[in-house]
């Protein structure tokens, strides 16, 4: 269950202009560094230029995510296996609607509406707490896409959890 928002904000390095980057977990800055590599001198790298092979240290751990519009909605294209875990299920091909409910929807949302309105990453850090288990810092980094370098069509939102208080395992 997540609980206690500690927030999201937008991340950047020099060549994004605006916030510094601001992110917590080491495979996440990598990611993050990545996909800046691959956007090069563009506003946002297309899709197509993370091949699968080159995600594979991330890919238990990334999302990706199909924006759909007129409404904006959001859909799992794929979902990470270490997230199915945590999940408890499989959300591939589900939109957020369906598979999120209703009292959290609107919270599981924001930070992707916040992505597509900055046409930029975002970073969020929230407490999480399984039923019975320890509490983890669950820190999550949206980095948007586009095909043809118009509108946002894919997010890749990779998710990591960091034990609070404890010996420091990695989830």
């Amino acid at each position: 269950m997540l609980a206690d928002p500690i927030g999201y904000r937008r991340v950047g390095g020099a060549s994004i202009g605006g916030s510094p980057l601001v992110i917590g977990h080491p495979k996440l800055q990598a990611l993050h560094a990545f996909w800046d590599q691959m956007r090069g001198e563009r506003a946002l790298p297309a899709r197509g230029a993370f091949p699968f092979e080159t995600l594979r240290i991330w890919l238990g751990h990334i999302a990706l995510v199909d924006v759909l519009r007129e409404p904006a909605q959001f859909k799992f294209r794929l979902f990470g296996t270490r997230l199915v875990e945590l999940a408890g299920r499989d959300l591939t091909g589900q939109t957020f609607d369906k598979c999120i409910p209703a009292d959290r929807l609107a919270a599981a949302v924001e930070p992707y509406l916040e992505c597509l309105a900055r046409c930029g990453p975002v970073v969020r850090a929230v407490r999480y707490a399984a039923p019975g288990g320890a509490p983890f810092m669950l820190e999550q980094l949206l980095l948007p896409c586009a095909s043809d370098q118009g509108a946002i069509d894919v997010i890749v939102a990779a998710t990591y959890l960091e034990r609070i208080g404890g010996a420091g395992a990695s989830a």
